[in-house]
């Protein structure tokens, strides 16, 4: 009997062989797709974070009034002259209103606007202030890049309640290497 079960742990040795080298490769399968994971989560978010393009430079805004509590608003179209500087997903931008309706806005008109903004992949959100002659406007845009130098979305603000279309075209971006 002693032989007996010798030999039988010795048939059964090489099969737990085996069994411990498939576990040990299913493992190593297993740790490389986590580790494949991790990285392209890390490329992504790194994406996320410094996005391919620099929307930093002058650009001229025009938002177009579709929807407002106040109807003679609907169907205004004003234009701002706007500079932009992007630092990773962040976007600061300062400029003033420059066109109306009724043609370019002479300077005692020109109202200052101040926006802040966060990029996520080809999504800007932003909000702004627009500081007027008689009042403070507050409101937001939801842009989406169509190529570098065009966003285009919407606008909501607090001025007559009104809902847009907001697109900005670039006029220039900043020098090389400044």
């Amino acid at each position: 009997m002693a032989l007996g079960y010798r030999s039988s742990t010795r048939l059964q040795r090489p099969q737990e062989g085996k069994r411990r080298i498939l576990i040990r490769r299913a493992f190593a399968l297993i740790a490389a797709l986590i580790a494949v994971v991790a990285a392209l989560l890390a490329i992504w978010e790194y994406r996320q974070l410094h996005p391919s393009y620099d929307l930093t430079g002058e650009w001229i805004l025009t938002d177009t009034v579709t929807y407002s509590e106040h109807a003679p608003y609907v169907g205004i179209q004003v234009g701002f002259r706007i500079f932009i500087v992007q630092e990773g997903r962040r976007l600061n931008g300062v400029g003033e209103k420059w066109t109306d309706d009724w043609g370019n806005v002479p300077v005692s008109g020109r109202v200052p606007i101040e926006i802040e903004g966060v990029i996520r992949g080809r999504k800007i959100s932003a909000t702004f202030i627009e500081k007027g002659l008689e009042r403070e406007t507050r409101g937001t845009f939801d842009w989406l890049l169509v190529d570098n130098d065009t966003l285009s979305g919407e606008f909501r603000s607090t001025a007559g309640y009104c809902i847009g279309t907001s697109n900005m075209k670039r006029v220039k971006a900043p020098a090389e290497g400044k």
